[in-house]
């Protein structure tokens, strides 16, 4: 098996899933979390709200003995941000394992017009998104953060498949981090088992996260389907399933399609950008085949610091 490239960031060619959701682009409907408000994940939450099961193949993939499964690991840090960069520095020269590591330069959210409708706010966000926010965020004082946050995990993605030597053909990994983030000092050796327990579809794996876990997704005791809604007032109150980007792997082969569903959403938080099913102009429905490991098995956390991206 290829050998899984890990990239740590700030914050598959599987059939796109159609749900039967209310909405077109139901990212819109729930924020999934606030900015700063991390806290441990804690053991799954029954859901109560209309959900739908993944139908996730039996399919796994295999992997070989070697020492460790990471080719190369990222961070994502915004310039001028050195105390996070010296953090990601010192947390990786610790516990890389003799993993390579790179520094990736975040998008700044003072790139981005205030103004939504203007010309130069469009020219940029059609890159990456539908350029436009997602209805709950347009009062929000730091929506250009949730966009930095956005276009700086598709700019990452598409590094690591222009850099891939086997491009959209390779079945390397790499996982996304925050920049405040900490690796367990064990991570290599329990990711194989992750691996080999996550359905061969998948193509982003949340490693790090804060929020709760569906007991309705679970896959087995490793991994979890993530799937809307992000919000149950009923289960959680007014916390949210999923929430926080602490860490993911993604493979390449998986990128071009990841990065097509994204140009095809509005800027909200990552998390419900991964999780949703979003409307194409053909009025398709095409959502990120996105699972999660268990609150058990984590193998990032968060240091619960404010996104840097809005700085």
């Amino acid at each position: 098996m290829s050998q899984v490239l890990l990239v740590a960031c700030l914050a598959a060619s599987a059939s796109a899933l159609v749900m039967d959701l209310e909405s077109k682009d139901t990212s819109e409907q729930f924020p999934s979390f606030r900015l700063g408000a991390a806290a441990p994940a804690a053991k799954c939450h029954d859901g109560t709200w209309k959900w739908t099961k993944r139908n996730s193949s039996a399919l796994r993939d295999t992997y070989g003995s070697e020492k460790s499964l990471v080719k190369k690991i990222y961070y994502i840090n915004v310039d001028g941000n050195d105390g996070r960069k010296k953090h990601m520095q010192s947390e990786l020269s610790q516990k890389a394992g003799g993993v390579k590591y790179e520094r990736f330069s975040a998008f700044a959210a003072s790139k981005l017009n205030k103004h939504e409708k203007s010309p130069s706010f469009k020219a940029v966000a059609s890159l990456y998104s539908k350029a436009r926010y997602t209805p709950w965020l347009l009062k929000d004082a730091t929506k250009e953060v949730f966009a930095a946050i956005h276009i700086s995990n598709y700019q990452v993605m598409e590094k690591i498949l222009k850099e891939d030597k086997l491009g959209d053909k390779s079945d390397s990994v790499y996982m996304v981090m925050e920049d405040d983030s900490t690796l367990d000092s064990q991570w290599q050796r329990k990711l194989k088992p992750i691996l080999e327990n996550t359905p061969a579809e998948w193509d982003i794996l949340r490693v790090g996260y804060w929020g709760s876990a569906r007991c309705n997704d679970r896959e087995n005791n490793y991994v979890f389907a993530v799937q809307p809604p992000s919000k149950d007032a009923n289960a959680l109150g007014g916390g949210h399933f999923y929430s926080g980007n602490t860490a993911y792997l993604v493979r390449p082969k998986s990128i071009p399609r990841i990065l097509d569903i994204m140009r095809n959403s509005s800027f909200a938080s990552i998390e419900n950008v991964l999780m949703y099913p979003h409307r194409f102009p053909d009025q398709t429905d095409h959502q990120v085949l996105s699972y999660a490991v268990s609150p058990d098995h984590m193998l990032v956390n968060s240091a619960g610091l404010e996104s840097s991206h809005g700085r």
